[in-house]
């Protein structure tokens, strides 16, 4: 895998979880650009962290959605965020400590994780979002 280029077909349909998809993609293209460019610790660091803090608050919005329009799905979709959260604090600590290296496979999860949950639970989602009128919050 590699950079990831925005392509219509990512898009779920509800504007604010698009957005963030958006803002996600380019987080994790930051993250890419840092092992590219082999930069030093800290600023892979920062690169991942920006990638955390998005996503935790992509989960968060999400999952605030799911609560508040009784998406059925919601126990499964929580726990499916809270699994990559503890993947990615434990990537980030093992980065940190130097257990770890920024390198490919690392980058062609994430990637693949996004574009997964993006065109599969978060279409869903999106879905039960807008046969319930919120579609572009």
């Amino acid at each position: 895998m590699g950079v990831i280029t925005w392509k219509p077909r990512f898009e779920t349909g509800h504007v604010r979880m698009d957005e963030q998809h958006r803002a996600l993609a380019e987080a994790l293209n930051g993250l890419h650009g840092a092992m590219e460019l082999e930069t030093d610790k800290p600023e892979q660091m920062a690169a991942l962290q920006a990638l955390k803090e998005g996503t935790a608050e992509h989960s968060r919005e999400e999952e605030d959605l799911m609560d508040r329009f009784g998406f059925p799905g919601a126990l499964e979709h929580k726990g499916i965020h809270g699994r990559l959260l503890a993947q990615m604090e434990e990537l980030s600590r093992r980065l940190e400590d130097g257990r770890t290296e920024l390198r490919a496979p690392v980058l062609d999860f994430l990637e693949g994780w996004l574009l997964d949950h993006v065109q599969g639970e978060d279409v869903e989602l999106a879905q039960f979002l807008r046969s319930r009128g919120n579609g572009v919050c």
